[in-house]
């Protein structure tokens, strides 16, 4: 669809057209698992006797977990312009209504009024950890005094990390395989 963008139409076409397309949001998706998959090539096992080398796969793991995280909300957008609604008008961008910035679940939720997504019950129970990489991988800080862990307090700190390789790593490519297929363009599909 991005493709057929007419030269001549202005720049809020532009920015309506792309917003509301839905293989724009796939496709920044795929770019963000990708760049998740060339960090994760970093520390291909998790380091379980050494605490510094541990430390060094937490930082990585935890901004490859935010591009995850990032990469499972693009999907779910595109989802949402593929089956409910416009998510561009007027030039501006509209969050889906009911749903909070970044969280995953409240996403999940919206869709599901329209649409089964089929999520199992172990997938769900990713969602909220790839909900806080979101903003733990970006940002020092969160919003208020529950900071990310500093390195002499992470065992006790990265509680939140409850990710399982590669059990949930399993998981987690079955929930892409799951969006993917929910999106309205056979030219979308997941990598491997």
């Amino acid at each position: 669809m991005m493709d057929d963008i007419d030269d001549s139409a202005t720049r809020q076409e532009r920015f309506e057209i792309t917003g509301n397309d839905p293989t724009a949001w796939a496709g920044r998706a795929e770019a963000l698992l990708t760049s998740a998959d060339v960090l994760n090539t970093q520390h291909p096992d998790v380091p379980k006797d050494d605490p510094d080398a541990f430390w060094e796969f937490f930082k990585l793991h935890t901004v490859a977990m935010m591009l995850k995280g990032m990469a499972v909300e693009c999907l779910l957008k595109a989802i949402w312009i593929s089956h409910v609604s416009s998510l561009v008008t007027d030039g501006k961008f509209r969050s889906i209504p009911g749903t909070k910035d970044h969280d995953l679940l409240s996403l999940i939720t919206a869709l599901e009024e329209h649409i089964n997504i089929g999520l199992s019950r172990e997938e769900l129970g990713l969602l909220p950890v790839l909900s806080f990489a979101i903003t733990s991988g970006r940002y020092p800080v969160g919003k208020s005094l529950n900071a990310r862990p500093t390195k002499p307090e992470w065992v006790e700190r990265m509680k939140w990390c409850r990710w399982r390789i590669p059990a949930d790593d399993t998981h987690f490519l079955s929930i892409l395989t799951k969006l993917y297929g929910h999106i309205n363009d056979d030219n979308v599909q997941p990598s491997d």
